[in-house]
């Protein structure tokens, strides 16, 4: 059994405008962040993923000094794929920062910001990830007039996502199953009757 699921361009565009602005911590002490403004494009690369660009700025410590930054675009590309993690199946989405356009800085201070803000974004990837093993799993006890008792169980097997340049399909796997007592499925597991031997 199979089931896929499609997102056009206009959906991802419209989703990621819905999350901004969105605020990438960088540093906790000192506090540093970068506030993601809405995106300037969003399009699908075929068999690599989904870049996005947009503006940021942020506040940076130059010789103890804080200095508003204005990046002028950034540009990044999730690339999506399924992996198995703990044991379940995930669609993850793998960031890299592209280009970073900054306004007005010294080549060493972009530099240093560049790599925080990969550090930052190294930090999201845990959030860019869906168990759909946890959220397409089901499970259902059959009714009690069939004998012996048994449970329904579908869960994903497994998953590819394919990249075009209009549309993103996740297609998904699926085992399905019904479990049975295992005393019940295995006679091996069974007590054999005493001999007559044992109970003189």
């Amino acid at each position: 059994m199979r089931l896929s699921a499609v997102l056009t361009r206009d959906d991802l565009a419209s989703l990621i405008e819905s999350m901004t602005p969105l605020r990438i911590e960088l540093k906790a002490r000192p506090r540093r962040y970068v506030l993601l403004g809405p995106p300037s494009l969003v399009e699908l690369v075929p068999n690599a993923g989904l870049r996005v660009r947009g503006s940021a700025r942020f506040t940076w410590n130059v010789a103890g000094v804080a200095v508003p930054v204005t990046l002028r675009a950034w540009q990044a590309l999730l690339a999506p794929s399924v992996a198995v993690r703990d044991g379940a199946h995930v669609l993850v989405l793998e960031p890299a920062l592209e280009a970073l356009d900054f306004e007005r800085l010294p080549a060493f201070v972009d530099q240093r910001i560049a790599q925080a803000i990969n550090d930052g974004i190294a930090k999201q990837r845990e959030r860019l990830m869906w168990n759909f093993t946890r959220t397409l799993s089901y499970a259902h006890a059959l009714p009690e007039a069939l004998s012996p008792t048994s449970r329904f169980e579908l869960r994903p097997a497994g998953g590819t996502v394919i990249v075009t340049a209009s549309e993103v399909r996740l297609t998904v796997d699926f085992r399905a199953r019904v479990l049975r007592p295992r005393r019940l499925e295995d006679p091996l597991t069974l007590e054999a009757p005493p001999s007559r031997a044992a109970t003189r």
